[in-house]
């Protein structure tokens, strides 16, 4: 997911996991892997981590100056 996408522009915490259930219902699949792009920009997104402990999350590093 890349909250740069201006259709994520304010996106809640509490919609991830909205985002997570559209997945799985357009693909009929659970997610295996959740790259998150710029998830700085989703509030106490923390919390919703600690969560889901148990999935495998990848948080890109910021570029280098």
């Amino acid at each position: 997911m890349d909250f740069e996408d201006s259709r994520l522009t304010g996106i809640k915490v509490r919609q991830l996991d909205q985002l997570l259930q559209a997945f799985q219902e357009l693909t009929g699949k659970v997610p295996r892997y959740v790259f998150l792009d710029e998830v700085h920009r989703v509030g106490n997104y923390g919390e919703w981590f600690r969560k889901r402990i148990d999935t495998k999350v990848f948080l890109p590093a910021p570029p280098l100056p």
